[in-house]
């Protein structure tokens, strides 16, 4: 079990999220993920010999409010946010068992979608765009 300082959690509102060198505040959520491909390699006998590695793939999404993703789209070459050269996206938040500030580095990251969604009754538009990324790096600062 984790020791929490003072009994407190990483809660969203510990989170800056930045990328494109400016911070981005209207971000309603943030996934990432990463898998590896894992094998058994078999012999002689029922049971496996060893293991075998494959390729690591990050994958995540970002949760925009629509006028935060306007913004996005503006500076986007040619308005395509499909058209931005990959980028860094920068996740910091201060990790509570230590006191430390952590920083989280999705690199090289592209959008793969450029999506909008809205129904009767929305009182807020959040749009939300998935994106690949070649590495996620996890620091103390």
């Amino acid at each position: 079990m984790a020791t929490l300082i003072n009994g407190i959690s990483i809660s969203w509102s510990q989170i800056t999220l930045s990328m494109l060198g400016a911070p981005i505040t209207g971000v309603r959520a943030i996934s990432w993920s990463s898998k590896q491909e894992k094998t058994n390699n078999y012999g002689a006998g029922s049971k496996p010999v060893s293991r075998g590695y494959g390729r690591v793939e990050y994958e995540g999404s970002i949760t925009f409010l629509a006028e935060e993703f306007k913004n996005l789209i503006a500076s986007a070459p040619d308005g395509d946010v499909l058209k931005y050269p990959f980028f860094d996206i920068n996740i910091l938040f201060v990790d509570p068992t230590n006191g430390l500030l952590m920083k989280c580095v999705w690199k090289a990251a592209e959008f793969l979608e450029n999506n909008f969604d809205a129904s009767e009754g929305d009182t807020m538009i959040e749009i939300e765009v998935p994106f690949i990324m070649a590495d996620i790096q996890l620091t103390t600062v």
